[in-house]
């Protein structure tokens, strides 16, 4: 039965090509809590943190101006903060991304 706790999720009609940038996120996990993994240690409480969800040319862009060669497709849906320091760690892949 349904409550004020669990109950489905709605989506909004679909459109050919929806667009979430600038919309704020939350990236959930139970990953590496710090980035150098031989120092830190697996989450044992959930953790999350607030990013924005950065329109996929300037997320390239972001990329390119690193050094990095990543493809990012426009499948996919690129979230964080430019000045960085907040994102989803080691362990964290497959984790929600929650855009609303």
């Amino acid at each position: 039965p349904w409550s004020t706790s669990i109950m489905p999720a709605c989506f909004p009609p679909q459109s050919a090509s929806p667009s979430f940038s600038g919309k704020d996120a939350v990236v959930a996990g139970w990953g590496w809590t710090q980035e150098n993994v031989s120092k830190g240690i697996r989450a044992d409480v959930l953790q999350k943190v607030n990013l924005s969800v950065i329109d996929n040319e300037e997320c390239r862009r972001w990329y390119k101006s690193l050094g990095k060669k990543v493809k990012i497709l426009d499948t996919q849906i690129c979230a964080g903060h430019e000045a960085g320091g907040k994102y989803s760690c080691w362990a964290d892949s497959g984790g929600p991304l929650m855009v609303g």
